[in-house]
């Protein structure tokens, strides 16, 4: 076997043989280059037989002898001589015979009849026979060369192997030579295949040739050119010096003129369709005159396919690129056999495997061509439709066999073609794709773009099936017959801002979208062109399924449009602090962009079209199908620049929202003229392609035309179906195929029809039933893989074989497996499977989701990038394992367990997956931003389950702990570097993940902090929000919270995700309250005197009202949201909406008087009862309707009333007071006349619930009817009572301070809380009686705000507000009693005597302190001095000897006391004016007592030395930045240690005050201490520190406690261990060795201890 020659570059044998093959070539190329002279008559006549006038076109044919057959209008010729083999010797061939190339110079060239009437290869002018003088020349028999005997036996073998195939295509190449066929230039109705015969010649070859030759000058004629038509060949320059830079460069001889044609500056500023055609004739000629003739028949394939080079679109993208790459490969296609006979052997012919191998690539090469004219001339009923799907093969065999044969570089061809092909898109108006425009943007603007990850904004454009694709063409000039589309394009016309195109599933109505997208696109004459943005809904695609991701397309194409338009995407990112947008729940955020960017002055005028918006899928809770109706119609009111373009079926609710508005509604098939002839055709051609493969007869083939054609009533879906039935048939079987449809009348009869089939078939019918029934359970498209893992048909079952069996049903395409059509899936879940599979089908999949990904997180090997299995990250199990829970636990909730096995095997699968494999799956979670998305899916999950069957509550156990586990992990997550095996060490001790990875995860903690047993009450927390939070509301349906803080912002939330949605801003001032109407307009209270409101779905604000004599202390909307209220001083103010105004004008109706302040005010929930609360603790009922009081309710005491509500019903009302009470009021009627304000609460209290934990600022009822609970905030607590019994139901601790709002959620489940932590907080709101456990003991309502050490580390004092403890480090266990004081004592100072025998600290109130000396074996008190210093004692500090005690204080004094002297309760002495008038914060005594330091807020530290009576100030240590905080004075007295706010530690000589060294640390030390191991390091907070300024911990102390980013951290080594979640954060804390002891705010203290190898050794192991 011969091997194939190398690429041009390859070597010197192959170098030698291009110049061997290209000396022969040049003699040709020069001698035909050369101007002919005129062939006098004679010699005409020698050459040629005759010529016949066709049409006004010269074809040529051949006489070689007598028994030449003629037909009637081509005649042929005949090959009399004798014809070589291909054994013959090709050059003994060429000196005999010797080549001709396919274009001769002086050739006068007839004109090209084009195919198509739009085309714009029009002739200028026709030649007659006799001008063609050197045509005839083609008359002369020349004996076929080798590369001319594969070309036609590879034009021979398409013929035999694609029959009808290549009759199409010679039939359209007839059209050029028939002479009686009617002149299509001028008619203008669309000619039948059946007027034209194939008059290309079947039996010879050379007559075949002559006539393409003709056909192919023909079509390279330029109608412009000079010399009366005669095209001029300037060669290819083959010198001996151009060869050699060819060989070597591998690129093609240069022309002795630029082989890429010259553009006329006309065509430069705006080329016309004539022009491109004119390019692409003159580089198409140049590349055809340097190609050998044999290559005829394949040229003519390629210039005929070429005008989609001139017509390019998105669905023509492949062919265009397949036919340039064989153009501009050709010269090397036709040179091949030569080069490689060379290279060979020169002295034999070519091999016959090399034969065998170019005949395969010739044959594909025309096969290719052929299928490329006769798929794009679609202007003819032919009844062949080479579809695209069959294009692919062949050019992929073009490909392979190049890939065995030498290449080279074709871009002297290529490039020129490139380039007229961009010159053609800009022509219709497609100078660039999206992705090219996005591209050529400012790198912000794509990183933006990048952002929103959008895959592909074309992807519905090529998502018309190929058969479709002419009818595609064919629809849209139907559509411009339509009044209603005119209406629409015209923007003079008001009335037609939406147009609505309906019908029936599969009536096209996405063709006929894509049609108008495609012609939207090109550009427009006249005035300004307006833009288009476009989105087409697939259900099956989970990239195209929603109405976030509709709303990002349409987004995403107007800033590649106006780029200017970022600038709204970017502020809304920014201000609502997030990266992406990728989440369903996002459309809301996506909506208030939009409309920005719509009401913008530089927004242009835009077509929106979207198809298909039937297929959003918006299910339990998600945005759908109303929401962006909602939108198209709000979109309306907002921009007059707006015009909408929607499909979709015609169902009731799509009828209702487009009757709101000026809407055209178009049904397609009924509407549009001629749309019945389109689909007539498809049928026909679907119909034609199946007969031609079957081999009908014509009687069969005519009845299944009329069938088709009577039962498919314009449905495209229902014919595509029916013929994929039809073809699977056989023959003797398609009558009573035909029969069987006539009982088939729609889509429902056919898929009933078709699922009988499935339910019949022997033996596959139960596998079918499998795979239909997980594909209609599950919630979107499957990749194949995880489709057979979730289906498990069989260990030995082929799924693709079952899929094939249910194709009437499903679809696999790119590997994904889905309906094929949403009306089959509506189908199979509505009428295959009996309800009760259901709640069946959803414990299977959920439970086999939870084994597939188990398999997939246990695989080792990364298989990310193998595109034949589903990437877990992107597999339909890592979520949807809890959708399906959650449709069990719904299904389950209405009716009773009645399959407990079940139920518990799916309780047992989620057991073991948590045991097994949690952390991994919430590490792909993390890893591919789903972690939000999958924590809202368990919420659902866990508060569905909440209220279900107490056999529920295992499994609700078990989906609580892994919904809040992942809630703490989104809490402590503050980078890539937080593990999720961090978030295990703060699980609860009941918590089973807790159990099962603890010992795995953290083998190197050897103690863990203080645990609560069970998780809190509170399971989630938004933050955001800059200040306190004083207000709260849910919006109707519960999707949103909207909250008002101090820092002047109202943040509309997504209730599930916590995402911001919106943040808006008052004009100044605090917002005191919030509420949300039933509308969708929130209002907000601010101190300014004014209310503002916005649209929730916007953003946008719509009114500000001012007219207000104070500050708006409440406010309230009546239940339909057409009414406000608001309370200021004595006045309540009530608002009306004004109709059809948009919510912006509110008319002030009334406001009432009141003889005192008031302080709240509600609507009833039936509209007609308004309830206000005074300062005198009254509350006032009225009339809701005619502003008549009715009743007045007080209390026995003058509390303020701060809150009232009623009950969902209106039958209850509810008031709280400053006193820290609630009181129920009955308001079941009558309602008497009341204007004399008598009391009529004695009659009507009901309940007075004191809960005693403080004034009660917020009250909220739940929504039940039966139960309703009502819940009351006081500053750290919630209370839930049962309204009707007064019951206490749940007693919920805050874990932040002061909840200043709550609210129930809509459905009753959990409620919200606002407070000055400055956050949102989520409770369950349990309907059963329920206390949160407190965590510690010792908590009180104050953080621990300091700790102390004792000199030898084993005992700690830690002060807790009034409070004081000791603690034992190693027995974790308090020493004494904690000692409680005065509420309005505080401890503010605490210190050790040296040898640990005593403790002094010093209690401070808001005039004077005392200190307290404590013996700390018996804690009795030993001294006390009182009240000497006027402010707080900030430092305190002891002698060595015990004898003396200095305290500082914020009075700026220093005081030294006696222990036991003779005037105890009195200093020894003062210290003053060291700091001026600034805080004395620290103080220090040096070793002996030879002089003391004190460090204070003047940022200096003093030095007070000793004589013999007092102490007296020296000098100063200046320094320092900030206030000195702490101070030591080493052993030998001769340095001071201090450290300040200023971040830096300072070493000072006390003797000459210099600063020795400056410790630069990256937090705020706030005390500092000598560790007893060595005086080289002292100790802080955070671990300790080398005053040699080594940055490395020691070895006794490897632990540190570090902030970066605003979380803690804590380190070994310097390197990151664990992230500290907000409520483990330390307010002090001491590190001893191997143990870390933390105090943190909510008054806990937690120890840590570590094992430090263990950990080092699996640092070592995971590196």
């Amino acid at each position: 076997m011969q091997k194939a020659p190398e690429a041009p570059d390859g070597g010197n044998s192959l170098r030698v043989a291009l110049k061997s093959f290209f000396k022969k070539m040049s003699s040709v190329n020069k001698k035909s280059s050369q101007p002919e002279r005129a062939s006098s008559t004679s010699e005409a006549g020698e050459r040629a037989s005759h010529l016949t006038p066709t049409m006004g076109r010269v074809i040529p044919t051949f006489d070689e002898g007598p028994e030449a057959r003629k037909p009637t209008n081509v005649v042929s010729a005949t090959d009399s001589a004798t014809k070589p083999s291909l054994d013959d010797n090709p050059e003994e061939h060429t000196s005999k015979y010797p080549q001709t190339p396919i274009l001769d110079n002086a050739a006068q060239v007839p004109a090209h009849p084009s195919t198509d009437s739009q085309t714009s290869f029009h002739p200028s002018k026709e030649v007659t026979a006799n001008t063609d003088a050197s045509l005839s020349r083609a008359t002369v028999f020349q004996a076929p060369t080798v590369p001319e005997k594969l070309w036609d036996r590879a034009y021979t073998a398409n013929r035999r192997r694609h029959p009808r195939l290549v009759d199409q295509y010679e039939t359209i190449l007839s059209l050029d030579l028939e002479t009686t066929a009617p002149d299509r230039r001028r008619s203008t109705e669309t000619p039948n295949a059946e007027e034209f015969k194939n008059m290309i010649d079947q039996t010879e070859s050379s007559s075949r040739k002559a006539q393409m030759k003709v056909l192919l000058e023909s079509w390279l004629r330029d109608p412009d050119d000079d010399n009366d038509g005669v095209m001029e060949d300037k060669g290819i320059d083959m010198s001996e010096d151009n060869m050699d830079r060819f060989t070597l460069e591998g690129n093609m001889p240069a022309a002795s003129d630029s082989v890429t044609p010259k553009k006329t500056s006309e065509a430069i500023d705006k080329p016309t369709n004539d022009q491109l055609a004119k390019s692409l004739r003159r580089i198409l000629r140049q590349a055809v005159r340097t190609t050998p003739p044999e290559a005829g028949p394949a040229w003519v394939g390629a210039c005929y396919a070429s005008k989609i080079l001139l017509h390019p679109s998105h669905s023509n993208r492949n062919d265009r690129d397949g036919l340039i790459h064989i153009i501009s490969r050709m010269q090397w296609y036709s040179i091949l056999p030569s080069l490689l006979k060379d290279q060979a052997n020169r002295s034999t012919d070519l091999p016959l495997l090399l034969q065998a191998k170019i005949l395969d690539l010739y044959t594909a090469i025309l096969l290719y061509a052929i299928q490329l004219v006769c798929s794009h001339s679609g202007s003819m009923n032919w009844d062949f439709m080479a579809m695209s799907s069959s294009r692919i093969p062949a050019l992929e065999t073009i490909i392979s066999a190049e890939k065995a044969l030498p290449l080279f570089n074709e871009h002297w061809v290529k490039v020129p073609l490139q380039q007229v092909l961009q010159e053609a898109k800009e022509e219709n108006g497609d100078s660039m794709d999206p992705e090219q425009k996005a591209e050529s943007l400012p790198k912000s603007i794509r990183d933006l773009l990048n952002d929103l990850h959008i895959t592909d904004p074309l992807l519905g454009l090529s998502m018309i099936p190929g058969e479709r694709s002419r009818a595609l063409h064919e629809l849209y000039p139907l559509l411009l017959s339509s009044e209603h589309y005119r209406r629409f394009l015209d923007w003079r016309t008001p009335y037609s801002k939406i147009l609505w195109i309906t019908s029936d599933a599969g009536q096209g109505k996405s063709m006929l979208l894509s049609g108008i997208v495609r012609a939207l696109l090109r550009p427009m004459q006249g005035e300004e062109q307006p833009r288009l943005s476009f989105f087409f809904f697939d259900y099956s695609r989970q990239e195209s399924n929603n109405v976030a991701a509709a709303l990002k397309n349409l987004i995403w194409l107007l800033i590649i449009n106006y780029p200017s338009l970022s600038r709204h995407l970017e502020e809304k990112r920014e201000s609502t602090q997030r990266e992406y947008f990728d989440n369903p729940n996002d459309f809301l955020v996506l909506s208030s962009v939009f409309y920005s960017m719509i009401r913008d002055e530089e927004f242009p005028r835009t077509y929106f079209v979207v198809d298909a918006l039937d297929e959003s899928v918006g299910s339990d809770g998600q945005f759908g199908v109303d929401d962006f109706l909602s939108l198209i119609t709000s979109s309306m009111s907002s921009s007059e620049k707006v015009r909408w373009l929607v499909s979709s079926n015609g169902s009731d609710k799509m009828v209702t929202a487009f009757q709101r508005h000026q809407t055209e509604r178009l049904n397609p098939y009924t509407d549009i003229k001629g749309m019945s002839t389109v689909f007539d055709k498809y049928v026909y051609d679907k119909v034609e392609k199946i007969s031609s493969e079957k081999n009908y007869d014509d009687e069969l083939r005519a009845e299944a035309m009329k069938k088709l054609g009577e039962l498919c009533r314009g449905n495209y879906l229902w014919v595509d179906i029916v013929c994929t039935e039809l073809l699977a048939e056989d023959v003797w079987h398609v009558d009573n195929f035909l029969r069987r449809l006539q009982r088939i009348r729609d889509l429902d009869d056919l898929y009933s029809h078709m699922g009988n089939q499935i339910q019949k078939m022997p033996k596959d019918a139960s596998l079918c039933n499998k795979v239909l029934k997980i594909m209609a359970v599950a919630e979107q498209s499957l990749h194949i893989t995880e489709l057979n893992y979730l289906v498990q048909l069989g260990r030995r079952v082929d799924l693709e074989k079952i899929l094939q069996k249910c194709s009437v049903f499903l679809q696999v395409r790119d590997g994904i497996v889905s309906f094929q059509h949403q009306s089959a899936r509506d189908y199979v879940r509505s009428h295959l499977f009996a309800p009760e599979f259901v709640s069946a089908s959803h414990v299977a999949l959920a439970c086999r989701c939870l084994e597939y990904l188990a398999t997939r997180l246990a695989d080792k090997d990364d298989q990310r990038d193998n595109p034949k299995i589903a990437p877990v990250a992107d597999g339909y199990s890592l979520l949807h394992w809890i959708t399906h829970l959650f449709h069990l636990s719904n299904i389950l909730g209405h009716s009773k367990i009645r399959d407990k096995t079940r139920w518990y095997m799916i309780i047992k699968k989620v057991q073991w997956f948590i045991d097994e494999h949690v952390l991994q799956w919430v590490d792909v979670l993390i890893r591919e931003g789903q972690l939000t998305l999958a924590a809202a899916k368990l919420q659902k999950v866990d508060l569905c389950l909440q209220k279900k069957h107490t056999e529920l509550r295992e499994i609700h156990l078990v989906i609580r702990d892994v919904h809040l586990f992942l809630r703490l992990h989104q809490s402590i997550s503050s980078s890539s570097e937080t593990t999720v095996s961090n978030t295990v060490l703060f699980c609860p001790v009941e918590s089973r993940i807790r159990k099962s990875w603890m010992a795995k995860a953290h083998p190197w903690v050897a103690t863990s902090p203080l645990i609560s047993q069970n998780w809190a009450h509170s399971f989630a927390e938004f933050r955001g929000h800059q200040d306190w939070i004083r207000a709260i509301a849910f919006s109707s349906d519960g999707r949103y919270i909207a909250s008002g803080s101090d820092d002047s912002v109202v943040r509309i939330w997504d209730a599930e995700m916590g995402t911001t949605q919106h943040k808006v801003k008052v004009r100044r001032g605090w917002v005191y309250s919030i509420a949300f109407s039933s509308e969708g307009v929130v209002a907000a209270a601010s101190n300014d005197y004014s209310i503002t409101m916005w649209m929730a779905s916007t953003g946008r604000e719509v009114a500000h009202l001012t007219d207000l004599d104070g500050t708006p202390d409440s406010l309230c909307f009546s239940a339909d949201g057409t009414t406000l209220a608001a309370v200021c001083s004595s006045e309540a103010y009530i608002w009306e909406a004004q109709l059809n105004t948009g919510f912006e004008k509110w008319n002030r109706v009334s406001n009432k008087s009141h003889h005192d302040s008031l302080q709240a005010i509600t609507f009833s929930p039936n509209g007609n009862l308004l309830a206000t609360g005074s300062y005198n603790s009254k509350v006032h009922i009225w009339d809701a309707g005619t502003d008549t009081q009715l009743l007045t309710f007080k209390r026995d005491d003058n509390s303020v009333i701060n809150a009232v509500a009623f009950s969902s019903d209106s039958k209850l009302l509810a008031s709280a007071t400053d006193d820290g009470k609630v009181t129920i009021w009955d308001m079941n009627g009558p309602y008497p006349d009341n204007t004399e304000g008598k009391d009529e609460g004695i009659n009507r209290r009901l309940h007075i619930l004191e809960p005693g934990t403080g004034p009660i600022k917020s009250i909220a009822f739940s929504l039940d009817v039966e139960r309703p609970r009502l819940a009351a905030a006081t500053e750290y607590t919630i209370h839930v009572w049962d309204a009707k019994s007064g019951t206490v139901i749940q007693n919920l601790r805050s874990q932040s301070s002061n909840i200043r709002s709550i609210a129930f959620a809509p459905n009753g489940s959990y409620l919200a809380s606002g407070s000055f932590d400055c956050n949102i907080h989520l409770w369950y709101a349990s309907e059963e009686a329920t206390d949160q456990e407190l965590l510690d003991p010792r908590r009180g309502k104050d953080g621990v705000s300091d700790i102390t050490l004792s000199p030898d580390n084993s005992t700690i004092a830690a002060v807790r507000g009034n409070s004081l403890f000791l603690w034992d480090v190693e027995t974790k266990q308090d020493l004494q009693q904690t000692m409680e004081f005065d509420s309005n004592d505080c401890v503010t100072s605490i210190a050790f005597s040296p040898k640990g025998k005593y403790i002094i600290f010093a209690i401070s109130d808001y005039h004077d302190a005392r200190l307290l000396v404590y013996d700390v074996a018996s804690m009795k008190c030993l001294h006390t001095f009182d009240s000497h210093h006027t402010d707080w004692v900030r430092g305190l500090a002891w002698s060595d000897d015990e004898e003396f005690v200095v305290s500082a204080s914020n009075d700026y004094t220093a005081k030294i006391w006696k222990i036991g002297g003779p005037e105890v309760g009195k200093p020894i002495q003062v210290l003053e004016s060291g700091h001026g008038e600034s805080y004395v914060l620290c103080v220090a005594i040096s070793p002996g007592g030879g002089y003391i330091v004190t460090g204070g807020s003047d940022d200096k530290l003093a030095v007070w030395e000793r004589t013999e009576e007092k102490w007296d100030t020296t000098r100063k240590l200046i320094g320092h930045l900030w206030s000195v905080v702490d101070v030591l004075v080493t052993s030998d007295s001769k340095r001071v240690i201090s450290c300040s706010y200023d971040k830096t530690v300072r070493i000072w000589d006390v003797v000459t005050t210099e600063e020795i060294q400056v410790i630069k640390v990256e937090w705020s030390i706030y005390k500092i201490w000598f560790p007893p191991q060595t005086k080289d390091y002292i100790m802080s907070y955070h671990g300790a520190l080398s005053l040699s300024g080594e940055s490395q911990p020691p070895a006794w102390s490897p632990w540190r406690l570090k902030e970066a980013g605003g979380r803690w951290w804590i380190t070994l080594d310097d390197e990151n261990a664990l992230i500290l979640p907000p409520e483990y954060e330390p307010n002090s804390a001491c590190i001893i060795g191997d143990k870390i002891i933390i105090t943190t705010s909510l008054s806990q203290l937690h120890v840590y201890q570590f094992l430090s190898d263990k950990l080092r050794q699996q640092r070592k192991k995971n590196t």
